[in-house]
């Protein structure tokens, strides 16, 4: 792929590592080859696109590298310990690469989305017993009190890709509505905001 791409443009200024699958099992119910497969869809995708790019981004002057997390690279989260492993390693190597290849005009960030209404959230969702009732719990978590779009990630996507980010290197953009803001944001035991 980092191959024809360069062959039929010439350059690669841009690598997104966007793959990634989930794993919604305790750790002792995972098999080793359920793990394996995991890690090879969320990290070692990156190590390749990574090892294969950077010669051809060094070779042009530099070039930029975007790494997708979540914010489960940051918290751990119920019966997913494989996933947030996988999030929580990209983060850190996102950290690693940009130190490693910042002198050669390489920069490498990581983008980590909250919820987002994608058609996987909905069959997710829909494989529920009431999945109102599932969008209400989760969208309650949210502060800003929805599902994050595609087109919320994009934006923060295009930024860290973007000439407007030139100085930004090394860093999780967490696109997640002020999700990880709060340890607990439930209120439904305060009194209602007066209208």
């Amino acid at each position: 792929m980092i191959a024809d791409t360069v062959s039929r443009w010439g350059r690669i200024d841009i690598l997104l590592n966007n793959s990634g699958i989930g794993l919604v099992k305790f750790l002792e119910e995972t098999s080793e080859s359920e793990w394996d497969h995991l890690m090879s869809v969320n990290l070692k995708s990156i190590f390749f696109g990574v090892k294969y790019s950077v010669p051809h981004m060094r070779q042009q002057g530099g070039g930029v590298i975007l790494n997708t997390g979540s914010i489960s690279s940051f918290v751990g989260q119920l019966r997913t310990p494989a996933y947030v492993a996988s999030k929580g390693a990209v983060m850190l190597l996102t950290k690693s690469l940009a130190v490693d290849y910042g002198a050669d005009n390489i920069r490498v960030n990581c983008i980590c989305p909250g919820i987002t209404d994608t058609p996987l959230l909905r069959e997710h969702i829909d494989s529920a017993g009431d999945p109102a009732a599932v969008i209400r719990e989760r969208t309650a978590r949210v502060p800003v009190g929805r599902f994050l779009t595609p087109e919320d990630i994009a934006r923060g996507a295009w930024y860290l890709v973007s000439d407007d980010s030139a100085g930004v290197t090394g860093i999780a953009h967490i696109v997640d509505g002020g999700y990880l803001s709060a340890a607990e944001y439930s209120s439904s035991w305060l009194p209602k905001r007066p209208e």
